[in-house]
């Protein structure tokens, strides 16, 4: 998917486990941001991709608020959503 709105962002990642595990929004080129839902955990690994193979980044969170913030600010260009991944 390519710019979501912060609703349908929210609506995806709480559809996560219903039949699908992931989401990804795509950027240009080589960058996109992605969340799987380890199950039965239920803990989410989120990813970002920035450039080529070697420029993916991962962190996790537990929460999905947390999620979708980042996917949000990453899709709107707003700086925050890297907090988590620094």
């Amino acid at each position: 998917m390519s710019e979501p709105s912060p609703r349908d962002v929210d609506t995806m990642v709480g559809n996560l486990g219903a039949g699908n595990d992931v989401l990804i929004i795509e950027g240009d080129g080589d960058h996109d941001v992605q969340v799987y839902l380890h199950r039965p955990d239920r803990f989410y690994q989120r990813e970002y991709r920035d450039g080529g193979p070697t420029a993916h980044h991962r962190t996790f969170a537990s929460v999905r608020a947390e999620v979708v913030t980042a996917m949000t600010g990453w899709s709107t260009g707003d700086p925050a959503w890297r907090a988590p991944f620094t």
